[in-house]
């Protein structure tokens, strides 16, 4: 038997996670964020290359690639696989396919 009380925490929970996807989307309104590529060694995990994506139009092709929804503003740190290396590769013209390294597409907040 389900409680009115496990019902109200699950509303509230509901509730708190609408409240923090709009905090979210007006983050991405009005905070600049940009985009980065960077590698790290295999082995040391040291952080070897970087290199920043352009603003803004990158966010619906980085949507397309890592196929996320499109309200996902793409905060979250995201691992480059060998379909989203070699078509960023294309794009951007950036090395991103290379032997001891591995890849992952992270967003900073602009100051």
């Amino acid at each position: 038997m389900i409680s009115l009380g496990s019902i109200s925490a699950n509303l509230t929970r509901t509730q708190e996670t609408r409240q923090i996807l709009e905090a979210n989307r007006t983050m991405n309104k009005f905070s600049p964020v940009s985009r980065w590529l960077r590698g790290f060694d295999t082995k040391s995990g040291q952080m070897r290359v970087e290199h920043r994506l352009p603003d803004p139009s990158t966010l619906e092709r980085l949507r397309l690639l890592f196929d996320v929804t499109d309200d996902d503003p793409m905060f979250a740190c995201y691992r480059l696989g060998p379909v989203q290396a070699k078509a960023l590769e294309e794009d951007t013209g950036y090395q991103l396919v290379t032997d001891g390294l591995e890849f992952f597409l992270e967003a900073d907040a602009e100051d």
